[in-house]
């Protein structure tokens, strides 16, 4: 029996349909076996795809034969290219890039050696990824396109919109609380995060939306204070006042039209300030170096091979429990959280992104109104990440490779360099506060593709590691180098005494594997919170040692610094708190996860791990999921609204 002319056309478009819907399974199944996503995610993964491939027959059935042929060709490529291209990003970066950094790619080009190495590292998963491609292609050669049918096409697009909303309809039978896919969908999250949740084209897709069109706003940001437990707390011997400025909030929300902004008026009006303390002040009047040191770790920290930072970590104050969250657009987005104290943007470059607005707690801004020196260096690009614009912004007189910092352009560059040739630029007596941001501990781990790694290559070949451990090391051998020379010439230049050096990561070590991690550690990495465990350095030279051991992370550095340097700051306006106040811990990651004195939350798994002595508490943990998302809400709102500007008019 002889297929009539009519079904032989219907079971071509069909069968198009059908090959860009199994590509696309295929690809999310690849992508979803590296991030170890749930099954439920793929699933979801399956029933969006649905609307992409008919959307692709839909399209095809609009075009003449030649030009279907042409499209079809191109459509198989690109998405070839952007699952394969979203894999190798993943093993650089170790997350899915969102397209605010796909239209700023040209950056990553510079990343050119971890990208080859990422190819060799994952080739399996490339050649996976290739197959739909090859598949398509080599159907391509026998296929022959129906004849252009407006009707089919409209019908075909028509059905791709129905799937959607069939698949949007299931979307809640998953659940609609904390950590669904639903909460991905419309309440945001990391793209990785949606993807694991909803599938990568999907995520993407979404991203896109949110990033083309902005996140509608809506309204339920509640402020919500960490309740207290039961454990007596004595009495202090001082009345401490907040850490606040005289600011009228139910006045500044009575008279803003804008509904976002009044919104935050009245979150913030609703927070409680931290109070100062014992500390407050402590530091007044002294200078101030801090650097975000890149891919720095307690595994850089050694008594023989790393000395300095052994002794500024030990012979300072040692922070046993703070945390170093990884962010969606890693080293620029622990730079600003590290700066400002709060939550990036989902899915921009959140400093660059806040060129343009008033950014008063950001430090340079802060010691600059105080008269002080204040100039920011980084050792590599100058103007990556669009560095040239944005820390300008935070108060610094900027200076990069290619703008002033002149280190010998290797990869990575050296710390101890760009310490020899900035120091003389400020050290001349008059009080300064200087950013550093490194680049000596860059991945990769190697001794062939990392200048600072071979340099130090034969003082760690005793240790009792993997190359790649080895090599992290070494590299970070210069780092210490660096800071040796910084202690040396702030003693010669007599200013010794009145330095303060701070020092925290960007992320953690992403460019090894968990697997080389846990040499480091002595055991299995068991947990994301095990992983993003660091050290911060609070260190001045003659200073008695201290230890802290209260959770803390790197958006408490900000409100910290402010404190000790007595500098005015509003508390509730910031989503770190000061370490040494008697606010109780409130730790966000990425994920939406959390740490707090009472539990440790794991946003992708569901699981909650009270302290010792904690009962569970289902009411505690609601009410801190939505603290969680408002947090994330209100500091993305006060980038897109330039909130500062509001409440602090210049």
């Amino acid at each position: 029996m002889s297929i009539k002319p009519k079904s032989q056309i219907l079971f071509r478009r069909a069968a198009l349909c059908g090959a860009f819907f199994a590509g696309a399974l295929w690809c999310e199944a690849v992508f979803f076996f590296m991030l170890g996503s749930p099954v439920s995610g793929l699933a979801f993964a399956a029933l969006f795809a649905g609307a992409y491939a008919l959307f692709t027959g839909g399209v095809t059935a609009l075009l003449p034969p030649r030009g279907a042929r042409v499209f079809t060709v191109l459509a198989a490529v690109a998405l070839w290219f952007f699952y394969l291209s979203q894999a190798v990003y993943y093993r650089v970066f170790q997350t899915c890039y969102p397209l605010y950094s796909m239209l700023n790619g040209g950056q990553v080009a510079g990343f050119w050696r971890q990208i080859l190495s990422a190819f060799a590292d994952r080739w399996v998963q490339c050649v996976l990824l290739s197959v739909p491609l090859i598949a398509i292609l080599l159907g391509l050669r026998r296929y022959v396109f129906a004849p252009r049918s407006p009707r089919a096409g409209a019908a075909l697009l028509s059905g791709a919109l129905l799937w959607h909303m069939v698949a949007l309809s299931a979307v809640p039978a998953a659940g609609m609380g904390a950590g669904t896919p639903y909460d991905s969908y419309y309440n945001g999250g990391s793209i990785k995060q949606t993807a694991q949740r909803l599938g990568l084209m999907n995520a993407f897709r979404l991203d896109a939306e949110r990033t083309l069109f902005g996140f509608p706003r809506g309204t339920g940001l509640a402020a919500v204070d960490l309740p207290e437990d039961d454990t007596p707390v004595p009495e202090p011997e001082k009345e401490y006042a907040p850490n606040a400025l005289d600011l009228d909030f139910e006045a500044l929300a009575a008279a803003e039209q804008d509904a976002g902004v009044r919104e935050l008026h009245q979150f913030f009006a609703a927070r409680q300030p931290t109070m100062q303390n014992e500390m407050t002040g402590v530091y007044e009047g002294y200078n101030l170096i801090f650097l975000t040191a890149e891919g720095f770790s307690p595994y850089a920290v050694d008594p023989v091979l790393t000395p300095t930072l052994y002794k500024m970590v030990h012979e300072g104050v040692n922070f046993t429990n703070f945390y170093n969250p990884i962010w969606n657009v890693s080293t620029i987005d622990g730079e600003y959280v590290n700066c400002l104290g709060l939550v990036p943007k989902m899915g921009v470059w959140s400093l660059y992104q806040s060129r343009n607005n008033a950014l008063p707690f950001a430090l340079g801004n802060q010691f600059g109104a105080l008269g002080y020196q204040t100039n920011a260096y980084h050792n590599h690009t100058f103007d990556y990440y669009r560095r040239e614009v944005s820390h300008p912004n935070l108060g610094y007189t900027y200076k990069g490779l290619g703008s002033g910092v002149n280190v010998e352009a290797v990869w990575p560059e050296s710390d101890l360099e760009m310490m020899q040739v900035t120091l003389p630029e400020y050290l001349n007596g008059a009080p300064f506060h200087t950013y550093y941001m490194t680049v000596s501990g860059h991945m990769e781990y190697n001794f062939y593709g990392n200048a600072q790694s071979a340099k130090h290559r034969d003082e760690v070949q005793s240790l009792p590691y993997s190359d790649a451990c080895k090599a992290y090391v070494a590299c970070h051998i210069e780092l210490d180098r660096a800071m040796a020379y910084l202690l040396d010439q702030l003693e010669q230049a007599g200013v010794a005494d009145k330095t303060v050096i701070a020092m925290a990561p960007d992320h953690y070590p992403y460019g090894l594997t968990d697997e080389q991690i846990s040499e480091f550690v002595g055991h299995p990495v068991e947990t994301e919170f095990e992983k993003y465990r660091s050290t911060f350095v609070l260190y001045q030279p003659g200073m008695e040692p201290k230890t802290v051991d209260k959770p803390c992370w790197s958006g408490d550095i900000l409100p910290t610094l402010s404190n000790l340097f007595g500098l005015p700051y509003d508390s509730r306006l910031l989503t770190g708190r000061d370490i040494f106040s008697d606010a109780s811990p409130f730790i966000l990651f990425e994920d939406r996860s959390f740490i707090t004195d009472r539990v440790q939350y794991n946003a992708n798994t569901g699981e909650a791990v009270w302290a010792d002595g904690q009962p569970p508490d289902e009411e505690y943990l609601a009410r801190m999921q939505q603290a969680v998302s408002s947090e994330f809400t209100a500091d993305a709102r006060i980038i897109e609204t330039d909130y500062y500007r509001h409440v602090l008019p210049e």
